[in-house]
């Protein structure tokens, strides 16, 4: 048997590909703002038939991330459990512990990541994290 004397080549690509038209498998509600220092509700559906397991998760992420198993913020588990039985409606919440204090980065989506199928099956429209109304009182009168 022959052997290369040849060394293995590896490269790191990103790409970028055009979703237009593109309907994707969860689909976020709308979110206007969260504010730190309370609970963030994440409503979320499942298109019909789409593969779930109990191991897929809802990340929070700066508007600009690049990697999906990374850069989160933090994380919840995704609810397997509709709301009712005649829509794929589900609900999550973000605690408000896990949520940044500090709102350096004002923008931020969710994704929903599959553990079955090894990807993102949703992304939110950006949203902004605020700080809570009571901190900036306190910090007014500093």
């Amino acid at each position: 048997m022959d052997h290369s004397d040849h060394r293995p080549v590896t490269a790191y690509f990103q790409l970028k590909l055009p979703i237009d038209g593109a309907t994707p498998l969860v689909r976020f509600s709308p979110v206007k703002s969260w504010s730190s220092g309370r609970d963030a509700v994440c409503t979320y559906t499942i298109a019909r038939d789409t593969k779930t397991s109990s191991w897929d998760w809802i990340g929070l992420y700066k508007y600009e991330f690049s990697n999906i198993e990374r850069d989160y913020v933090t994380y919840v588990w995704a609810d397997m459990k509709s709301l009712s039985k005649q829509t794929c409606k589900h609900q999550v919440t973000i605690q408000s512990e896990y949520l940044p204090d500090d709102c350096i980065y004002d923008k931020f989506i969710l994704c929903y990541y599959s553990s079955v199928m090894d990807c993102t099956l949703g992304v939110s429209a950006p949203f902004k994290l605020t700080p809570n109304s009571t901190d900036m009182e306190m910090s007014e009168y500093k």
